[in-house]
């Protein structure tokens, strides 16, 4: 719906909205190179306007796209000159602070500063909406990881009707669930939050909840297929190892993401170097991306 407005050549700063709405659904979707296009455009048919109901949004959707590149420090930088030119926005402002207090409980050198600025700013903002207080538990949450139970920016979330905010709390809550070794309470959300994240195509949260579904080992249905690296006989501790080294983990990061102690992950990363006819640890990383290990989500965007 957006491209077809957006084609039927509307005047510059319309057209640079429903742009900059495209580019902000196509990152949470997992399109980043044509979310960057989409943003770019759209900056470029906004260069005219100065309405923050443009801007801070804009911002947002830039800072999201550098977070999920694995820039925080761009992602920070983006929340700070947006939460900077609008003081009195409270709408726009909620998305960001939250943004800003998840990048850094995502930094592995967070800002103490910053951090204390944007828990500040979280609760000056007013909350008369349902979109504010939403924002606001999910923020909270943020402000507390790890110890966060997620529950309140849960019922915010569905009291709001927003089903990606939704499905992001319950994820959250079922992963701060595994790390308590409770997973019976992480099922019931985490089942939610895969089936948010499907119907919506949000392929970065799906993976993140299937992810975490093979790290704790939670049973779900998912509706994976079966791929090529069935074919090396690896058991289904086995694959959940191989996923975290092909993704660049260590060993230690290896047993503390799938709550099992250091010596078994080695014995795991050996068995799995084994069963794989390979010599390395990165060879086995390459061969699990060679074997269509991981889902892959074709990008509507493209032919």
């Amino acid at each position: 719906m957006l491209t077809d407005a957006a084609d039927a050549r509307q005047a510059g700063y319309i057209a640079g909205l429903l742009v900059q709405l495209r580019g902000l659904i196509r990152v949470l979707a997992g399109h980043s190179e044509a979310a960057a296009e989409d943003i770019r455009a759209a900056t470029m048919l906004n260069a005219e306007s100065v309405d923050y109901q443009f801007e801070l949004p804009g911002e947002f959707g830039r800072a999201e796209l550098a977070r999920v590149r694995g820039d925080l420090p761009a992602a920070r930088e983006h929340v700070r000159i947006a939460l900077d030119v609008a003081e009195s926005m409270f709408r726009y402002r909620w998305p960001l602070a939250w943004m800003g207090l998840r990048i850094e409980a995502e930094s592995p050198e967070p800002d103490a500063e910053r951090f204390a600025a944007l828990r500040e700013l979280a609760a000056e903002l007013p909350t008369q909406t349902p979109a504010a207080r939403a924002y606001r538990e999910l923020a909270a949450a943020e402000a507390d990881r790890p110890s966060a139970d997620w529950a309140a920016a849960t019922a915010a979330g569905r009291e709001l009707g927003d089903p990606y905010l939704l499905a992001y709390a319950l994820l959250r809550r079922a992963e701060a669930a595994c790390a308590r070794d409770d997973r019976d309470a992480a099922a019931a959300p985490l089942e939610e939050a895969l089936q948010l994240a499907d119907e919506m195509g949000a392929a970065p949260l799906l993976e993140a909840g299937r992810s975490l579904a093979r790290r704790a080992r939670i049973r779900v249905d998912d509706g994976v297929p079966q791929n090529g690296i069935d074919a090396f006989g690896l058991t289904e501790r086995e694959r959940e190892v191989l996923d975290l080294l092909a993704d660049g983990r260590s060993n230690p990061q290896i047993a503390e993401a799938l709550f099992i102690s250091r010596k078994t992950a080695s014995a795991h990363v050996s068995n799995i170097i084994s069963k794989l006819g390979v010599t390395s640890r990165g060879e086995a990383a390459a061969a699990a991306h060679r074997h269509r290990l991981f889902d892959t989500f074709p990008d509507p965007g493209r032919s």
